[in-house]
This record gives structure tokens, sequence and C-alpha cells, in this order.
């Protein structure tokens, strides 16, 4: 079993209960999700805008690489779509042009950053990042190179912050931690 354990990527054994950590250093990571390889597993970053692929099996075993990078969101989770072979990405806040982040402001300064997160209680910390983001909800489709095929914009903010999109055979289920609500986006089939 593999899982994030505070931004490192862990091996866990089920049978020697042995862990093994795969993976350190992580900014702010939230999500993980199997590559349609069997081989890798997809991990955002938060904090820095990006997903990294992380080898656990054949030819590139051990080794990382960034599957995609300066994203159009800060990417809170990642989910295969019913296609198999591409992935929802889900983004906690909107990267626009001219809007000023806060979590894109720190993400050149990691430990500040980290610094930051320990010396400020937590409830003062949501309520800058909420403070700061854009009232902007967006998901994206990538393909199994990390390349964004479609996109998703809501910038009425009715659906912000997105943590996850899930597929369903008619739809598309949006879940967000701003919300009481999932939002729903009917597919069309042609």
């Amino acid at each position: 079993m593999i899982c994030l354990v505070k931004n490192k990527v862990i091996k866990f054994n089920l049978k020697t209960k042995e862990a093994t950590t795969l993976l350190t250093n992580l900014q702010l990571a939230n999500g993980i999700q199997i590559h349609s390889d069997k081989q890798s597993v997809l991990i955002t970053e938060t904090g820095a805008a990006r997903i990294v692929r992380y080898y656990f099996d054949g030819p590139k075993n051990g080794t990382h690489e960034y599957f995609a990078e300066n994203l159009p969101g800060l990417p809170d989770n990642i989910r295969v779509t019913d296609k198999g072979n591409t992935y929802y990405i889900g983004f906690a806040a909107a990267r626009l042009r001219n809007h000023w982040s806060l979590l894109d402001f720190f993400a050149p300064y990691p430990t500040l950053r980290n610094l930051l997160f320990l010396i400020t209680p937590e409830s003062l910390g949501i309520m800058l990042f909420e403070k700061t983001m854009a009232n902007y909800g967006i998901f994206v489709e990538v393909d199994e190179k990390g390349e964004i095929t479609k996109s998703w914009h809501d910038p009425t903010g009715f659906t912000k912050m997105i943590s996850q999109v899930t597929d369903a055979d008619d739809a598309m289920y949006i879940g967000s931690y701003a919300h009481g609500h999932l939002a729903k986006i009917y597919k069309r089939h042609s």
C-alpha cells in the first residue's frame, strides 16, 4: 500500500507491517492516485501547483518526475476518470493572472511558508488563505502524460475550492470543502 503522510510518500507492507519512505519534501501534498500504467503514482503538491509522478515498479522504479507543472490552480485531489487513462484534478484555488495568491507568493520559500504555518493558528491560516484566493472554481482533465485536455470553470464562485471530482455514469460530481453541497455536471452523450 502506498500513501501520503506529512508531505512524504510512504510504502506500507501489510504483511510485515514495515513502512518505507519513498519520497520526501513535497509541498503540501494532498492527493494520490495510481497511474494507469500500474507502475507509478501521481501526487498533488498544492503548495507548488504541480503533480509529481513516482515510479514504484518497472524500468524507472525508485525515480520521480514532474507529471504536470504550473497548473492553473492549486491541486487538491486527483482521481481517474471513467475512461481509465485520464484524470480529474480539483483545484483548492484558481491561479488567475491578475489575482494575488498567498500560496503562490510563498511557493519559492517553502521553509518560510512551513515556519509560518507552524506559528500561525490553523483557523487564522485558513482564513488568510480564503480571503486572498479568487472567488473562482476550476477543475481540469489531464491525459496520461499530464497534458490538460479539458477544463471546467465557475467564475461565479458558486462551486469553488474544489477538493475532488468523481465520475458517475451520467455525470461528474464535484466536492468542495467550502460548501455544504455537491455540484453535479451532466455529461453530454454524442
